[in-house]
């Protein structure tokens, strides 16, 4: 158990740093705050969205691992950014959410410079019962959407919203990943996205790329750039 919470103001800072980073089925690392949800970083020295900031190489996280970077009370969800520089696998329960009486959603980061490999078992919840939903980010350079990869963005729009930003400078997110100079993102034959949940959305970012779909998808709400 990794905690830094406060039951009188906002939650703290956790920094999880090493060269293999294993937080296993039973972990609870926590940053949980009644005004405000703190800051969790794995596999990264500080929140620099740089590559040079991150200092671990590979990052699992268990099915039955849980990270909370919520607000308990009042005040908006924290921050949760997890990086590596080969491979991070994330199968646990990330928790960014908005105070039971006010506050919005929080934000929650997977990432790695290699490849980014999501289990069947993860929770992704920004949800504010008072505020608006926060939002899950993954950002490749190239990606593709396969059936499995499809089935973890359905079940995550269910409590976030999801962004998947083919523009930055890392390679990482859902199915198979390689490093280009050129955003894409593309959705394979079969690999449908379907959300009943009205108040959360899918983005799309692959500026000065392109993105080809060859599914339905089904949500809230689609945004998708591609200039």
């Amino acid at each position: 158990i990794i905690e830094s919470n406060s039951a009188a103001s906002t939650g703290g800072q956790v920094n999880i740093t090493g060269n293999e980073i294993n937080l296993t089925s039973q972990s609870q690392t926590t940053a949980t705050g009644t005004l405000g949800g703190g800051e969790i970083l794995i596999g990264k020295s500080n929140n620099n969205s740089s590559l040079t900031q991150v200092n671990a190489k590979k990052v699992n996280i268990d099915k039955g691992a849980t990270v909370d970077v919520s607000a308990t009370k009042n005040g908006n969800g924290g921050v949760i950014q997890v990086w590596s520089e080969q491979a991070t696998v994330v199968a646990g329960s990330l928790y960014a959410k908005g105070g039971l009486l006010s506050g919005n959603g929080g934000t929650i980061d997977t990432s790695s410079a290699g490849k980014v490999s999501y289990g069947t078992g993860l929770i992704v919840d920004t949800t504010a019962p008072k505020g608006k939903i926060g939002n899950w980010i993954t950002d490749p350079l190239e990606i593709t959407i396969d059936q499995t990869a499809a089935l973890v963005i359905s079940n995550a729009l269910k409590t976030t919203n999801v962004t998947l930003d083919a523009t930055l400078s890392s390679c990482g997110g859902f199915g198979s990943c390689v490093q280009s100079s050129v955003p894409t993102i593309s959705f394979l034959a079969g690999a449908d996205i379907f959300s009943q949940n009205q108040l959360t959305s899918l983005s799309l970012n692959a500026v000065g790329g392109s993105i080809n779909i060859n599914n339905n998808i089904t949500a809230g709400a689609v945004y998708a750039v591609a200039q």
